[in-house]
């Protein structure tokens, strides 16, 4: 084949590849693109041939949804995930309630007319506040009753775009690149702006809940009244409490006959009222739970070790296996995380593993069911052929380059600079760095200084490869918005060794956000050990890194504008000097994030470890047996949970 017609054939596959990862159906893995990719781009460098369409001139990728956004009344929360039966028949208790399926596809929202019956708006779930108008593509929908009799009230009903396994079927015959899940159809046709393929789809609505319009207080009632309004409505039972997990098989039975997709159970309570009464989260509502099943584990050979680099410098494992089909997508590798991993579960080449999806989103090694070789560890750097070294790290051992000016550390360092933790610039991606790193806008191992004159080579960025004046202009803009920030955020961009985000917090506090303060506290000698959580190590590795890198840090602070740290008290609950420590998987609140705000907007702290000072240790879990729980109980440190937290500043 020659070189012109390889040119024409990877970019008609690399463009296929991406059209179907921005829509929501990866073929290949991130390794295998970026290998063809840059098979194309030296191709055409040498060359100097290039077709209009290929992908290294052109960012990204057309964006499908341009569906105009909607504004929810009534949220649609997601619902809090439970894994027993146990604790199903815990959640019932003496209240009667229902069993239906939770079918695996899009959530969505319609609303009718009060006064004409007819449906006037439908909708995606989105955020949950916010969704996707859908109205003008309902073409794609077999099942939607377009009129409905609402007795002069306007009627909301939420329910499921599903595609069947049947209609998967029929419909890959027609694609050059069939999908691998039914979900994956469902969430990618209701964003086409073409309808006449919109229309070919066949996606049909599963109606879940009736939501505003009906004068029932009875669950079931409602979905009754739903399938007399002439709605598909989702397989249901009343939850027996001595047979559930029978009641459960019945249902999945009369899934596979319908030919749904579908991942666990929702369990509701009858009476309305009552659950409405309970309340709900910003996230979910206390009235229903979500019994997910145990997730698919695929068995499959290891066959190489690549290593990736952080900010720290430490090379971490990442397995490269057989491709298998996991939730849906295709899989082919996981990260190891780090040396005690792959000995703990004796990785190594040519062993047989079993994978999941961790949260149906991060493939992971759960166990090696067959060994193979012993693991190997290179003792040169991959990326730029320096001695490795292997380290402790608390009671993991990880595998270090020894190189600190190593590109794979620096480019770590420059990811983690840009992160929303951080910096928070958006545009700067790990392959944008990446590509300023190689064509040096961005120099040396402390060049953040160099991102912020990077609106002095806007002309130049424009000419490379993947870049374009928009792109460009937008970047820049979120560069110069990026100059504003909290010391607690520019404290954390910096890389300092052991200082995180609690430790930048602290300091911050310390100091009142004023940069010039903590410099005349650094130069004059201050004991950081005095701050709350700071030990002998945390604090000679702050002052450490002050005395290497003043000057730089010194440079970096005329580019920016720092403000002070708001500091409120709310609902009069007052946490001042009450240290929290949080560990495990949270339910009540969307995420870490979320928990640490809210104790610090009441004045508390997070702290990162169980000590004497620690007031509180913050846990969904007080008997997993964690070594936290344990100092915790030797320390007789109260122990509490989420609700019990809400409780303590009056929220629920």
């Amino acid at each position: 084949m020659s070189k012109f017609n390889r040119i024409k054939e990877l970019t008609h596959l690399l463009n296929k590849y991406c059209d179907a990862y921005y829509n929501g159906e990866g073929i290949i893995s991130d390794a295998e693109y970026d290998s063809l990719y840059q098979e194309l781009y030296n191709l055409e460098q040498e060359t100097e041939f290039r077709l209009t369409s290929s992908p290294t001139t052109n960012i990204g990728y057309k964006v499908h949804d341009e569906l105009p956004k909607f504004k929810h009344n009534i949220p649609m929360l997601s619902l809090e995930k439970i894994t027993t039966t146990q604790e199903i028949y815990e959640f019932v208790k003496w209240n009667g309630a229902i069993m239906s399926l939770k079918e695996d596809g899009l959530s969505i929202r319609l609303i009718y007319d009060a006064i004409s019956g007819n449906l006037k708006v439908a909708a995606t779930r989105g955020t949950g506040d916010e969704g996707s108008n859908l109205t003008e593509n309902l073409c794609a929908f077999t099942n939607i009753p377009m009129h409905i009799n609402t007795n002069g009230k306007e009627f909301i009903i939420d329910g499921e775009a599903i595609c069947t396994f049947e209609n998967l079927e029929r419909l890959n015959k027609s694609l050059e690149i069939p999908y691998r899940h039914p979900r994956a159809v469902a969430s990618g046709s209701i964003s086409l702006l073409d309808q006449n393929e919109a229309k070919n789809r066949k996606l049909n609505f599963i109606a879940w809940k009736f939501t505003k319009g009906s004068a029932s207080n009875s669950y079931g009632e409602r979905l009754n009244e739903l399938s007399k309004l002439g709605f598909d409505v989702v397989p249901w039972c009343k939850v027996n409490k001595e047979h559930i997990d029978e009641s459960i098989k019945v249902l999945q039975e009369t899934a596979k006959k319908l030919s749904h997709p579908y991942d666990g159970i929702v369990i509701s309570l009858d009476d309305i009222a009552y659950g409405e009464s309970l309340g709900a989260t910003s996230k979910f509502p206390y009235h229903s739970k979500a019994y997910k099943f145990a997730q698919d584990a695929e068995e499959t050979i290891i066959r190489k070790f690549e290593f990736g680099m952080g900010k720290t410098g430490q090379l971490t494992p990442i397995a490269c296996f057989d491709s298998i089909i996991l939730d849906g997508t295709e899989v082919s590798r996981a990260s190891c995380h780090n040396i005690s991993y792959c000995k703990n579960l004796k990785l190594g080449l040519g062993a047989k593993v079993k994978v999941i999806k961790s949260m149906q989103i991060i493939p992971q090694i759960i166990e090696c069911v067959e060994e193979g070789e012993n693991f190997k560890w290179p003792d040169k750097c991959p990326i730029c052929g320096s001695p490795t070294a292997i380290q402790k790290d608390n009671d993991s051992e990880i595998l270090i380059c020894t190189n600190p000016k190593c590109s794979g550390q620096l480019l770590g360092k420059l990811t983690h600079f840009v992160s929303k933790k951080a910096m928070n610039i958006n545009g700067l991606s790990e392959n944008t760095l990446k590509l300023l790193v190689d064509a040096e806008f961005i120099g040396n191992t402390q060049s953040f200084c160099d991102i912020y004159h990077l609106k002095n080579q806007k002309s130049k960025l424009i000419l490379l490869n993947g870049m374009g004046q928009k792109s460009v202009e937008n970047l820049l803009q979120s560069i110069e918005q990026s100059r504003t920030v909290k010391l607690e955020n520019f404290l954390v961009a910096l890389c300092i060794p052991n200082i995180g985000t609690s430790a930048a917090k602290t300091i911050s506090k310390a100091c009142n956000g004023d940069l010039n303060k903590l410099i005349m506290m650094w130069a004059n000698n201050f004991d950081f050990t005095t701050l709350d959580d700071f030990g002998e190590v945390t604090a000679k590795s702050f002052t450490d890194y002050f005395d290497e890198y003043i000057n730089e840090i010194e440079a970096l602070a005329c580019e920016m504008k720092f403000v002070a740290p708001e500091v409120k008290t709310e609902n009069n609950v007052d946490l001042c000097g009450k240290s929290f420590c949080v560990t495990g998987s949270l339910n009540v609140y969307k995420n870490r994030d979320e928990l640490v705000k809210d104790i610090e907007s009441h004045n508390g702290k997070v702290v990162g470890s169980v000590s004497k000072k620690t007031d509180y240790l913050l846990t969904n879990d007080a008997d997993s047996g964690s070594t936290k729980a344990r100092k915790a109980a030797e320390l007789n440190i109260p122990i509490i949970n989420e609700v019990e937290f809400r409780h303590m500043i009056s929220i629920d």
